[in-house]
């Protein structure tokens, strides 16, 4: 018998898989600071390397192995991975030269990956769960990760201990690029909603994943690939997320959200898997 726990729509999301997106994208995968105290959930990182190997190939930086947690002090191990995180995307990039890359970090692995966004170009940047307040306050942006050229999006969640939405629109307005922010209702920093929490809405954790990646394929679809016009489930005319121009020369996606529930997600799913309706104007800049 499996240890997987049942999952009541796992085999309709698995049946229900959404097309590849364009060009085949590489995701370089950053899963969290390494330390010696917390470990990143490892569920976490293998539910997202599922979800985004339909769409591409996910290549994960395994930070422990890299960094040697109780051998190295936090700054010296974040170094080593951000270098090995360098040289992976060189690699990928004089072996699929032709093939975009996207560096997607969850929770303080989204710190990994826009400081290695900022040195080597990518095409895109997915930050799940990004940590925007730390013990000692909230995070300053540095001037290199200021200056990148990458389309970024933030997803952060109403419950998160470390993250909160109006700090993240304030990292936003700081950079150059196209921006997105997601707030999902009802889940922590690891993007995990409470088992009380899914009792009442109706929901699984697999349900609310999809929900998210849908929006992700969605803001990708409107940036890296806006020039391309795929037959693809993401590019349904109900997706909200626009790219919106601003004035001026930064531009960014104009779709940050509040998601208070997902109640409305099992019906939405069994028709088509689009992602989150909006519940709240989007800002606008």
């Amino acid at each position: 018998m499996s240890d997987r726990p049942w999952d009541p729509v796992g085999q309709l999301l698995a049946q229900n898989k959404p097309d590849k997106l364009p060009n085949n994208p590489l995701f370089i995968l950053f899963t969290g600071v390494p330390t010696t105290t917390r470990l990143p959930p490892i569920k976490r990182a293998a539910a997202w390397i599922q979800l985004f190997n339909q769409v591409g190939k996910v290549v994960p930086i395994n930070v422990h192995s890299v960094a040697h947690p109780g051998m190295m002090e936090v700054p010296e191990s974040m170094q080593a991975v951000i270098m090995t995180g360098k040289a992976k995307v060189r690699e990928l990039k004089a072996h699929c030269a032709n093939r975009p890359i996207i560096l997607l970090g969850t929770n303080t692995g989204s710190l990994l990956a826009l400081q290695v966004a900022a040195i080597e170009t990518v095409s895109g940047v997915v930050c799940l769960g990004y940590p925007s307040q730390s013990v000692e306050g909230v995070r300053d942006l540095d001037d290199s990760i200021v200056e990148f050229k990458s389309p970024t999006l933030f997803v952060t969640a109403t419950h998160a201990q470390n993250s909160h939405p109006d700090v993240i629109d304030q990292l936003r307005e700081q950079l150059k690029i196209e921006t997105g922010h997601l707030i999902v209702g009802g889940c922590d920093e690891w993007l995990r909603m409470s088992k009380d929490k899914r009792k009442i809405e109706g929901v699984t954790q697999s349900m609310v994943d999809r929900a998210i990646f849908e929006e992700i394929c969605s803001f990708l679809l409107n940036t890296i690939f806006s020039d391309i016009n795929p037959s693809s489930d993401f590019a349904h005319p109900s997706t909200p997320s626009k790219v919106q121009s601003k004035s001026g020369s930064k531009s960014r996606l104009d779709s940050s959200k509040v998601v208070p529930t997902v109640s409305s997600m099992h019906s939405q799913l069994l028709k088509h898997p689009q992602g989150l309706k909006d519940v709240q104007n989007p800002k606008r800049g």
